[in-house]
């Protein structure tokens, strides 16, 4: 298929999908985002978000988030993709700001430094930041949909971050609504790809958009098969003792550096 026809295929693929604000969802929840916007008041809205990873590394890893605030209508959703903890934030820092009518400041606060870091780099101080981070870092079609639906605010939008687990009430109220939308059999969250303003065309793997830089995610699966080489030779199961019980992943990631294997057979330049 000619690359024209399957970006062609990926923009009706998402078209036929029901969407608000760059962002897929069931009608349902699209209601109950219109109806969070319903109080309104003068004062800076204060909302809290968190995002939920469970079995991490498994085939029931799943992502969630969930919103809350006073006088806020508590939302919740799962979110489907690369698994992360950072992206289930991710998504519940977008769902926060949507909470939220355009022409009023919000405050969202989360409890996880890094996406409060990358959203002054990539939404907050965008024009400043380089093709380089807005492109290949990790979550970038999410970010540049944050980044879109704040651009096209009246309202300011700022985000800073709170201690997690440190009795803060909302803090562990938007915790434990991450954790129950787990539960829920409701429509997943996912960023409109079609709707980006610097981005043209995605990269996959196995069906799945890949969400962070594609060198480094080939990387990685060069490391991996080089690894998978290295563990199946005969010499490594007869000189590895206990090798059924020998947590891979970790002991190769250590040995290696994290770098792929230079050749097929092990020697004393892979181990340095």
């Amino acid at each position: 298929m000619h690359i024209v026809d399957k970006v062609e295929q990926e923009a009706q693929r998402n078209r036929n999908q029901h969407s608000f604000n760059y962002v897929h969802m069931s009608q349902e929840q699209q209601e109950a985002i219109t109806a969070s916007r319903t109080p309104r008041t003068t004062e800076v809205r204060h909302l809290y978000s968190d995002g939920s990873l469970m079995n991490a590394g498994t085939a029931e890893c799943s992502m969630s988030f969930g919103v809350v605030g006073e006088q806020q209508q508590a939302i919740r959703a799962k979110t489907t993709g690369f698994a992360s903890s950072t992206k289930a934030e991710l998504m519940g820092l977008i769902a926060a700001i949507l909470a939220v009518v355009p022409d009023q400041d919000v405050i969202v606060h989360l409890d996880n430094k890094a996406v409060v870091t990358q959203y002054q780099t990539l939404v907050a101080y965008r024009d400043r930041a380089t093709v380089k981070e807005k492109l290949r870092s990790n979550n970038y079609l999410e970010w540049g949909v944050a980044h879109r639906i704040c651009n096209e605010r009246t309202g300011t939008t700022a985000v800073e971050w709170v201690r997690g687990h440190n009795d803060d009430y909302w803090n562990e109220r938007a915790d434990v609504e991450a954790k129950a939308a787990q539960r829920d059999p409701g429509t997943a969250w996912t960023v409109d790809t079609t709707a980006q303003e610097e981005v043209r065309y995605t990269a996959q793997l196995q069906g799945v958009t890949m969400e962070c830089d594609p060198r480094q995610v080939l990387k990685m699966q060069t490391t991996r098969r080089w690894h998978q080489s290295w563990r199946a030779q005969r010499r490594t199961k007869n000189n590895v003792p206990d090798y059924d019980n020998v947590d891979w992943p970790g002991t190769l990631a250590i040995v290696h550096d994290n770098k792929a294997v230079n050749t097929f057979f092990s020697s004393q330049n892979d181990t340095r």
